[in-house]
């Protein structure tokens, strides 16, 4: 198996398990690592037959990802099929469903907090009241913080493509690569062609020479020559 076969298994692994530690079935994190992996966007066919699952769940998992905003639809010229590919923002995207998880938090302390005020409960714990705005309280902050760094997160992700990302940049990295291997490869092709004309010529130079001219001629044929001769 190759090197990058094993990384592209790593990566498949990996996945799976991080988002089964949050919670999420492993094969959603298998389909996002296969897509990122992918230069060209797949298929369900295809992703079904690369990660060797049925149809049905890939078709379900696929419908998650793209209501949690990870994955997307492509169109494919000359296709019915639908074709998925990562989304260009996935990462803040999965950041901003945390998010989500969070403002849910704040809204149902908030909550909480506002039918204890209305009613006047006199049954309820200090203690509880108290635990209930400090839940807001943290919550809140929580979401602010993730706001603020997603805020900050869009200009470093421009200033990253812009530079050290850039199109430019990783094409004339790729360039190189492959011409320092091209010329690898045709160095390694010339050795042994070199090898074997320098024999051949080696081995053609000790045979004697087996030209026609010097091999010893019957009677009739130096006869046929001089008259051939004479006849010039």
């Amino acid at each position: 198996m190759s090197k990058q076969s094993l990384i592209h298994r790593e990566m498949l692994q990996l996945f799976g398990e991080a988002y089964r530690a949050f919670g999420l079935n492993r094969q959603m994190g298998r389909i996002v690592a296969l897509l990122m992996l992918s230069p060209e966007p797949l298929s369900l066919d295809e992703i079904t037959k690369q990660l060797g699952l049925s149809k049905g769940p890939v078709s379900q998992l696929t419908r998650r990802l793209l209501e949690r905003n990870i994955v997307r639809k492509v169109w494919n010229p000359g296709s019915r099929k639908d074709y998925f590919e990562i989304q260009p923002h996935s990462f803040s995207n999965a950041f901003g469903n945390f998010v989500d998880l969070i403002k849910h938090n704040v809204q149902i302390a908030k909550h909480l907090i506002e039918e204890i005020d209305r009613r006047k409960t006199e049954h309820i714990a200090p203690e509880f009241y108290a635990r209930l705005v400090e839940m807001r309280q943290f919550f809140g902050m929580m979401e602010q913080s993730f706001h603020s760094f997603l805020s900050n997160w869009a200009h470093t992700r421009i200033e990253l493509y812009d530079n050290e990302l850039h199109a430019d940049v990783l094409q004339a990295k790729f360039s190189e690569r492959v011409r320092s291997t091209v010329v690898t490869e045709q160095l390694e092709t010339a050795k042994p062609k070199t090898k074997k004309r320098s024999a051949n010529k080696q081995e053609s130079s000790s045979q004697p020479y087996s030209s026609s001219s010097t091999k010893k001629r019957t009677p009739r044929q130096q006869t046929a020559a001089r008259k051939k001769k004479h006849s010039l």
